[in-house]
């Protein structure tokens, strides 16, 4: 028997910290959210805590942390913002399906996206020509 180690292959140097792997996105920085202004009275250590009277008028979901019950003056408030959130995602959710009526599949789906943008990239172009003099519509052979 033999005491010989067999040579180790070498060690690719590691990636530098922070760097994201090789062929992988890097993710968003994730926004840490603020309570919402609306909330508190006063500045800075000074503010007292205060419950909505009123519908919030300036709240943003991406930017300031979610608004609880405990949040409003009474139930009944709270339920009124609370069906304000509700008819917004319904009448997304209506305007998409009424969207994938329209187009069909996924496959025709994505087609008819290509189009819509390319049609909305004409348009421009089209606008650019006329504003600079050109005859789009001779140009194309349509008049």
């Amino acid at each position: 028997m033999s005491n010989a180690i067999a040579p180790k292959k070498p060690v690719p140097p590691p990636a530098a910290v922070g760097a994201p792997a090789a062929g992988k996105a890097e993710k968003p920085a994730k926004v840490k959210k603020i309570d919402f202004p609306g909330l508190f009275v006063g500045e800075g250590e000074n503010r007292d805590y205060q419950k909505l009277e009123s519908m919030p008028v300036g709240f943003d979901a991406k930017k300031h942390k979610p608004l609880r019950k405990k949040d409003f003056k009474d139930e009944p408030l709270f339920l009124e913002y609370q069906a304000s959130l509700l008819d917004a995602k319904a009448a997304n959710l209506r305007a998409h399906a009424e969207k994938l009526r329209t187009v069909g599949s996924s496959a025709s789906s994505a087609k008819a996206k290509t189009l819509v943008k390319m049609q909305a990239r004409m348009a421009e172009l089209m606008a650019a020509l006329k504003a600079e003099g050109m005859d789009v519509e001779a140009l194309l052979g349509s008049k």
